[in-house]
């Protein structure tokens, strides 16, 4: 959570960090629930630091793409994970 906060925090905007601090409970659950779908964190980790190379080096259009590769993607496995528990 530390390292999506910090980039609401870096972007300066007041009004965004406000909505991510109210809506971050809830991203934390979330986040335990899809987490619980990967046996392996490392994938995870190795694409959060591919997104903020891009971001560093300032390519929008990699940042971009990977961020909404990594958004489909977590969504993905929230889906997976609410099916399994709705199954059980």
């Amino acid at each position: 959570m530390a390292f999506h906060s910090a980039f609401y925090s870096l972007a300066g905007h007041r009004r965004l960090a406000a909505v991510w601090e109210q809506y971050r409970p809830v991203f934390g659950v979330i986040l335990d629930v899809t987490n619980t779908q990967d046996r392996d964190l490392h994938p995870a980790a190795e694409a959060h630091a591919d997104l903020l190379r891009a971001i560093r080096s300032r390519d929008v259009a990699e940042a971009t793409s990977l961020l909404s590769s990594h958004l489909l993607g977590a969504g993905d496995r929230l889906r997976t994970a609410l099916r399994q528990v709705t199954h059980t």
